[in-house]
C-alpha cells in the first residue's frame, strides 16, 4: 500500500512538471543585393507554423550596407575645395506595422588644383574607392501576428531613394560607380510549445499501476 501511494505521488509530480511550458525560438533570414536606383525590392521570409505551438512574439531586424566608388574632378580654372554628398534612404514595409526607415547622409571632400584639361587624372582629380557605410534597425515588432502565421511566406518590401551631388567649385564632375545596397532581413519567432494533456499523463500513470499489480 505504501508503495502504491509513492507511485501515485510520483505521477502527480510528473503531471505538474509536464504542465510547465517553456519558450522556444525559430528564425529565418533573407539576404539581398541590388543597385540603388530609386526602386522597390522585396524579400520573402517563412511564416510561423502554428503546429509548433503558440506564437508569443515576432521580432524583425534589418541591416544594410551601401557601397560605391566615387570620383571628383575640378573643371574650373581655380583651385577648389569640393564637397561631394551621397544620400540614401530605405523604407521597410512590415505587415501590420507600417513603415520603418533607415537613412544615410555622407559627405566626402577634396581640395583640387585647377583643371589640367585631361579627364580622369592629375592633381585636379580625386577618387574615393570602396565607400562602404552600414546601418540597421533592430527589433521591429509587428503589432499584429496574424500575417506571420501560416505555412507559406511573408513579403517584406524595401523602397530605396538615392541622390548625390557636389558643391564648392564653379565647375566640377562627380561620378559614382557601382552604387549598390546589400544586407539581410531576419525574423525571429518566440513561441510556447504544446505540453501533454493531463488526461494523457493520467493514463500513463494508470498503466504503470496496472503493471505493478500484475507483478504482485
Amino acid at each position: 500500500m505504501l508503495r502504491t501511494k509513492a507511485i501515485c505521488a510520483a505521477i502527480a509530480c510528473a503531471a505538474l512538471t509536464g504542465a510547465t511550458a517553456s519558450a522556444a525560438t525559430i528564425s529565418d533570414t533573407a539576404s539581398f543585393t541590388y543597385p540603388l536606383t530609386n526602386s522597390t525590392h522585396g524579400v520573402t521570409l517563412q511564416q510561423f507554423d502554428s503546429s509548433l505551438g503558440t506564437l508569443t512574439d515576432v521580432a524583425l531586424t534589418f541591416n544594410t550596407t551601401i557601397m560605391a566608388d566615387l570620383s571628383l574632378e575640378n573643371d574650373s580654372i581655380a583651385t577648389a575645395s569640393i564637397i561631394a554628398w551621397l544620400m540614401a534612404q530605405f523604407e521597410i514595409a512590415v505587415p501590420s506595422n507600417g513603415t520603418s526607415t533607415i537613412s544615410f547622409n555622407e559627405m566626402y571632400n577634396a581640395t583640387l588644383d585647377p583643371t589640367d584639361g585631361v579627364a580622369g587624372s592629375g592633381s585636379d582629380y580625386a577618387v574615393f574607392e570602396d565607400i562602404s557605410k552600414s546601418s540597421g534597425i533592430q527589433d521591429i515588432s509587428p503589432v499584429d501576428f496574424t500575417p506571420f502565421i501560416g505555412l507559406g511566406t511573408i513579403n517584406i518590401n524595401m523602397t530605396d531613394q538615392v541622390g548625390f551631388g557636389a558643391f564648392g567649385a564653379s565647375e566640377a564632375t562627380l561620378k559614382y560607380v557601382d552604387l549598390m545596397a546589400q544586407g539581410a532581413v531576419n525574423v525571429t519567432y518566440t513561441y510556447t510549445a504544446p505540453v501533454p494533456e493531463p488526461a494523457s499523463l493520467a493514463l500513463m500513470g494508470l498503466g504503470g499501476l496496472l503493471v505493478l499489480r500484475r507483478r504482485k
